[in-house]
C-alpha cells in the first residue's frame, strides 16, 4: 500500500505541474523579466561569469546565482523564454516540497503539510512568480530550503 506521504508528494507534484508548467508561454514578457534575461544572456556572450553586467555597467542589484542559473539555461537553450520560464516553475516546485518537508518535520502530521504546501502551489504570488523568470522565486526557493536544513 502508498504511504501518505508518497500520495501527497504525487499529487503535490501534479498540482505544481498545472500551476508552473502548462502554458507557461502564454504571459507576455515583462520589464524585469526582461532585464534578467539581458543580463545572463550578456554573461554568456561576454563570457563574464563572475560579475554580472548589463549594458557593460555591474548589476549587482540581484543575486547573481539566479543569473547563473539562467545563463546556465541560456547555455543549454539559447533566447527561449520558455525554457527559462521552466526553470523558475522548477525552483517553485522546489519550494513547494521544501514546505511540505518543513512543516512536516515541524508537526508531525502529513496532512497538516500537504495542506499547508497545496495552499502555497496555488497562490497567486507564487503562480505568477514560478511562471516567470524572475529572479524573486529562486530566493524564495533556496530560502525555504536553507530554513529545512538548518531545522
Amino acid at each position: 500500500m502508498i504511504s501518505d506521504q508518497i500520495k501527497h508528494l504525487a499529487l503535490l507534484l501534479l498540482v505544481c505541474f498545472f500551476s508552473f508548467f502548462v502554458h507557461n508561454d502564454f504571459i507576455p514578457a515583462d520589464l524585469m523579466e526582461s532585464r534578467n534575461l539581458a543580463t545572463a544572456q550578456e554573461m554568456v556572450a561576454l563570457e563574464n561569469y563572475l560579475a554580472p553586467t548589463m549594458n557593460g555597467e555591474l548589476r549587482l542589484e540581484k543575486p547573481p546565482l539566479p543569473t547563473w542559473i539562467a545563463a546556465c539555461v541560456n547555455h543549454i537553450k539559447p533566447h527561449s523564454l520558455s525554457a527559462q520560464r521552466y526553470a523558475a516553475g522548477v525552483a517553485a516546485t522546489l519550494m513547494v516540497v521544501f514546505l511540505y518537508l518543513v512543516v512536516r518535520q515541524l508537526s508531525k502530521n502529513s496532512t497538516v503539510s500537504f495542506v499547508c504546501a497545496l495552499i502555497l502551489a496555488t497562490c497567486y504570488n507564487v503562480i505568477m512568480m514560478g511562471r516567470t523568470a524572475t529572479w524573486d522565486i529562486y530566493c524564495h526557493s533556496f530560502m525555504l530550503g536553507a530554513i529545512f536544513f538548518f531545522h
